[in-house]
């Protein structure tokens, strides 16, 4: 890991909260909000422009970290409340939706990033289990297995990942009957003699991996959604295992754990940073979703709750809430920081 790569790391991650923003700006214009400011970075200028036509100020602020869209919503006296283009005075439908602008975008990057990621390297099934070697002189050679073989059956237990296979395997002592797909055409194996003494169970004798499919552009296109939604899974079931106190708050990782990970992993190819890129995005649209305050679904929260019950939070108590829940957060960042930072002292 070196400063380059952890400089592109940051541009990288940067990009990602860049294109969240990007969301909010895009339905915020088409529903005509009054817009303060769409910056890339943070920090003080270093660039800006006002458009005279809509007085949105442009800008490029000194730190290459994410970007900001403000639409003066907590700001009386730059967008007058008397403006009907003021964000507090849109229909709660409009902000709703360009409260879920940030995250709907997230999630459009990350198919992008997995149409890129299938296309060009494709993807391992893990529910198909492929023969990759055979043992000589094993039961399975014996048989006819073939490398390349793809496990259908076994014992007329359907073959859906290693728990199915090896359940399937020890259903009958010293033999078994295997469905295999060789080249799209299925057939039929019987083995003998898989009875391991040493080893005391059944024993095929080859090795196993999850195969392999390549595909086209079109290909890619079908399978992201799947691979996008899996991931979504993945952090919705880590969450849970740190607020069920399955997983420990020491195994998450902040923003500084982010950056480290992946100033570690660029190194090793494109692939493996499309894989990180699409995670990180799944992970900005599903944090920024949960409704808790200071962020978007916690606003959100609140005016689905106003277009209910036609009535509106006092300001005031808005700005309460908000604030607790930022100073939470902030006090979150700062404790997986602490541990990104004494992790990284360890090793």
């Amino acid at each position: 890991m070196t400063i380059w790569t952890i400089l592109l790391a940051l541009l990288l991650l940067s990009l990602l909260v860049m294109f969240h923003e990007l969301g909010h700006y895009t339905v915020g214009r088409l529903f005509k909000f009054a817009i303060k400011e769409f910056s890339i970075g943070m920090g003080p200028k270093i660039l800006y422009k006002r458009s005279k036509k809509t007085g949105i100020v442009y800008s490029l602020r000194a730190f290459p970290i994410g970007g900001m869209c403000e639409f003066g919503e907590d700001d009386t006296e730059g967008q007058s409340l008397d403006n009907p283009n003021h964000f507090d005075n849109k229909a709660w439908w409009k902000r709703a939706l360009v409260l879920v602008a940030g995250a709907f975008m997230n999630f459009i990057i990350a198919f992008v990033l997995a149409v890129a990621l299938l296309g060009i390297y494709g993807q391992y099934d893990q529910s198909q289990i492929q023969i990759s070697a055979v043992d000589t002189g094993s039961p399975a050679a014996a048989a006819g297995v073939k490398q390349g073989d793809v496990l259908v059956s076994i014992n007329g237990v359907e073959i859906n990942g290693d728990a199915s296979l090896d359940s399937g395997l020890q259903m009958k002592k010293d033999e078994a009957s295997v469905v295999v797909d060789r080249d799209g055409e299925l057939v039929t194996l019987n083995f003998q003699g898989l009875y391991n003494e040493e080893k005391g169970k059944n024993f095929m004798g080859v090795g196993i991996g999850a195969k392999h499919i390549d595909h086209n552009f079109f290909g890619a296109v079908a399978a992201a959604p799947k691979y996008c939604v899996n991931m979504i899974k993945q952090v919705y079931q880590s969450l849970w295992m740190l607020v069920s106190g399955s997983a420990s708050l020491n195994e998450a990782a902040g923003p500084a754990g982010i950056l480290m990970m992946m100033g570690e992993y660029i190194p090793q190819g494109l692939e493996v940073v499309l894989i990180i890129l699409v995670m990180i995005s799944v992970n900005l649209g599903v944090i920024n979703l949960l409704p808790l305050p200071a962020l978007d679904g916690g606003r959100l929260v609140l005016v689905v709750i106003e277009g209910i019950t036609k009535k509106r939070l006092p300001k005031s108590v808005e700005a309460i809430v908000h604030f607790v829940g930022f100073a939470l957060l902030l006090l979150l960042i700062i404790v997986l920081t602490y541990n990104d930072i004494a992790s990284c002292i360890r090793r």
